[in-house]
This record gives C-alpha cells, structure tokens and sequence, in this order.
C-alpha cells in the first residue's frame, strides 16, 4: 500500500478525482468490484452539477451519500490520508499534473486515457512513477471487454497462427457533449485521435504482439466539425510495426449506425471480432467460419464498453491488494498516445511519422 496506509489498518480508501460522466462510472464499478467493501473515501470536482450527481450515485450504496468527503480542489484530496489510491478522470490536459502529484504523495492510480497530451509529460509521469510506492494502471479499458479478451486468447492459443495483418473500425455519432465543452478543443482533449483512438490503437498492438514504429494517416473535418479546427471526423491510419506486422484504423464520427469491429489475419486463418455484438468470428483453411458468442454475466451488468469497466476495476482493485503489477502499464499508455500524436502529425504534415523521431528516441 502507499506510505501514506503505512501504520493503518482498515479497507482500502478510493478518491476520484473528477465525476463527470466517466467518474461516475468509476463510481459505480468501484462499489460493483469491492462488492462493498472498498470504500470511496473522498471526491474532487469544481463542478457542482457532477458533484450532486456523484453524490446520487454514493447514495445508492453503503453509507449513503455522505459516505465521501467533498473537495472542490483535487490537491486536498491527494493530501487526504484516508485516500490510498486516486482515479483521474479529468479533462485530458490535467492528466499529468495531477498524475506526478498523486504518485509524488505515494499513491496508487487509476489514470483514465490518455495518459497526458504531450511527451515531454509522459516523461514527467513515468519520473514519478519510478521514484513512487505508489503503482499506475492506465484507464485502456478496452483491453478488459469480452471480445478483445477472447481474441487475445484465441491468438495466443494459435488459432490463426503468427498475426500478421490487424485493422479496427470504429463509425459512431460525435462525441458526447462534456463540461465546458473541453472534449471539443484539441488543446484540452488531444483531438479525436488522441482522445477517442488511443483505446484502438492499444488494441492493434496488444492483438499484433509487436511495437509500432512508423505511422501514416488521412483524415479531415467535412461532416460534423467543420467548425472545430483539429477535431477530425473521418479518417484513415496505417501503422507499421515491427517484425514486418502492420495494422489499420478507420474512424467516422458522424455515423448514424454505431458499428465497432476489430481483426486480425494470421498466416494461419483470420479473426474477427464485434465489439456491440460480442461475437467473434474464426476461419481457417479448408474449414467453415465459427463463430462465438462472448456475452458474460460481466458484459450484462454493465453494458457500455462489454463489461469492460468492471473488469478493469476489479483488475486493478487486485493488483493493489497484492502489490503485483498492474496488467495495463503506464508504457502501454504512452504507447497508444505516442501512435495516436503520430497520427495526427502525418495528418497535419503529409507525411509518414516515426515513432522514435516523435519521442525523441
């Protein structure tokens, strides 16, 4: 536990620190994966609209809705010592402050994606990180839904051999309106790819097992954010990895038909996988498609992201308990976001990105 625990016995203690839509959630699966016995010691938030809601939430459970003290400054919360472990789910530009804070007081993290805006604060993040008691999971939840687990495992089983090809198609309506607006000004969210294409691009290198070096993209604005300079609503990527590995995203923020499709082409036979209908799909040669139904007790009760987030809590939750390392890595995060500003620039540039040069090295 962080040295701030050091001396105390008693549950573990969760702050969250931003309730908006997402924290909320957060809320909501933190009571659902300590089945109660993991208590929200303290919320953070300037936002009294969310805090009410928060508090909504808190009633629901143990305790009741002063079950958390309230602080409309997130440092009083980090200073709270009841707080043993903090999740971030602010506006993205305030990831990293508040990360290197909370891992400076020793505290555990569930930091939500992206990890921050920029490299030079990820290398921030992950100085404090090395020098922490406390550990940090990035918010990827995606990695924990039904049929991303399932295609995972049927890769590592063999089923199509060595993956070689992978692509992710994600066509949605726009972005959900958020507090202030911020999700819409790419120098408080990132951009779409930043801020939406991180969890995608994570998955096409978790799938393909192999580190992403280059990236090339075409994307634009024409449909819905005409009016939002670097909110792109259309677009296609290619990035290539290692070992001669490749992989494609192909994105549309105003489609009327919600369709999230992810696959993989081994030398060996093909997978595919529907995120909304939690079915996967497997051919081979010589041998009829069979497909598989994923939908699991998890994936009912929590319906958005196919039980993604309870699992992600429950994970993370255990990792803590037993002091083991957290299944999605703060490395994993600035992978993502580091292929994610790649995308961007090849988009705003014309030209193919490397990684390396990105990131300085």
């Amino acid at each position: 536990m962080s040295g701030d625990r050091a001396g105390r016995r008693g549950p573990l203690g969760i702050g969250v620190i931003g309730v908006g839509q997402r924290g909320r959630r957060h809320l909501r699966s933190v009571r659902e994966a300590g089945a109660g016995d993991v208590p929200v010691v303290a919320l953070a938030d300037t936002h009294e609209p969310s805090l009410a809601e928060a508090r909504a939430v808190l009633a629901e459970g143990p305790g009741g809705a002063d079950a958390a003290r309230v602080y409309r400054d997130w440092r009083e919360l980090l200073a709270d010592d009841a707080v043993d472990a903090a999740i971030v789910a602010l506006p993205n530009q305030l990831h990293a402050e508040v990360a290197v804070a909370a891992l400076q007081r020793g505290k555990h993290l569930l930091l939500e994606k992206p990890v921050a805006l920029s490299v030079d604060d990820c290398r921030r993040i992950e100085r404090a990180a090395r020098d922490s008691r406390g550990s940090v999971q990035v918010g990827l939840e995606l990695r924990y839904s039904t049929v991303a687990r399932r295609l995972g495992d049927e890769i590592a089983a063999g089923r199509i051999g060595e993956p070689r090809l992978a692509w992710c198609h994600e066509f949605r309506a726009p972005f959900r309106e958020k507090v202030g607006g911020w999700i819409l000004d790419p120098a408080r969210s990132g951009g779409t790819f930043v801020e939406k294409n991180c969890h995608h691009f994570d998955l096409l290198s978790w799938l393909l097992g192999s580190e992403p070096e280059r990236v090339a993209a075409f994307g634009g604005r024409e449909v819905v954010y005409r009016e939002r300079p670097g909110i792109l609503d259309n677009a296609w990527v290619v990035v290539e990895h290692r070992g001669g590995k490749r992989a494609s995203l192909g994105v549309g923020m105003f489609s009327n038909v919600h369709k999230l499709e992810i696959g993989v082409l081994g030398d060996e036979g093909l997978i595919e996988g529907d995120l909304r209908g939690r079915a996967i799909t497997i051919e081979r040669a010589h041998g009829a498609a069979e497909t598989i139904a994923v939908a699991g007790p998890a994936a009912d009760r929590l319906a958005e992201h196919g039980g993604a987030d309870l699992r992600q809590m429950e994970a993370w939750l255990d990792t803590i308990a037993r002091a083991a390392p957290p299944q999605v890595t703060l490395a994993d995060g600035v992978r993502s976001l580091l292929v994610a500003l790649a995308a961007q620039r090849a988009v705003d540039t014309g030209t193919v990105v490397a990684l390396d040069a990105l990131a300085g090295g």
